[in-house]
């Protein structure tokens, strides 16, 4: 990479300052919209917290019942029965 002149650097910083003051900024609505969609929330269906909490239930039950199923027929295949029996 060659060095640049004084010059070329000079002139480089004046147009960045001139974008930097020149760019628009957007309207505060908009940046709390944005802020919470990045968050990983909407404004307007951001769940309610007993939502969320019977949504993980669910999860953590969904989750154990399989656990449990997959178990069984693993048992069921150690005891000789099932698909799994060797």
């Amino acid at each position: 990479m060659r060095s640049r002149r004084p010059d070329e650097q000079r002139r480089d910083r004046e147009l960045a300052q001139r974008l930097a003051d020149e760019r628009p900024t957007p309207d505060p609505g908009f940046r709390a919209r944005l802020r919470h969609a990045l968050a990983g929330r909407s404004v307007v269906t951001s769940p309610r917290r007993g939502e969320v909490r019977r949504r993980a239930r669910r999860l953590v039950a969904a989750y154990a019942t399989s656990g449990l199923a997959l178990i069984a027929v693993a048992a069921a295949g150690v005891a000789g029965l099932g698909p799994l029996a060797a």
